[in-house]
């Protein structure tokens, strides 16, 4: 599946993508921004995550569109429990699970 993100003239496309928890009990929900102007693999990547207590859909988007536009991949994830990431309760608030 494939979600759109768009801010002003800005609009990227963002691949979803399930990322296995270091674990391997849950899979955490990501979103893939590439780069138009070169693929995946030879672009420099960039980790992002929202601060605990916020998911990815929160904003935090916007800024992978713009490093994406500047020649960066980034891979934008949820926590697990929080978003579209597995685990339950939803919006479980532990560090030491994270």
């Amino acid at each position: 599946r494939r979600r759109a993100g768009t801010m002003g003239k800005l609009a990227l496309d963002a691949a979803e993508v399930l990322v296995p928890a270091a674990d391997g009990k849950l899979r955490l929900h990501a979103w893939l921004y590439v780069p138009e102007d070169r693929p995946a693999a030879g672009a420099p990547i960039l980790v992002m995550a929202h601060g605990f207590g916020a998911q990815k859909d929160f904003g935090l988007n916007r800024s992978a569109q713009h490093f994406a536009a500047g020649g960066i991949a980034v891979l934008l994830f949820d926590y697990r429990h929080w978003g579209l990431s597995e685990g339950e309760p939803n919006h479980l608030l532990n560090v030491a699970k994270q």
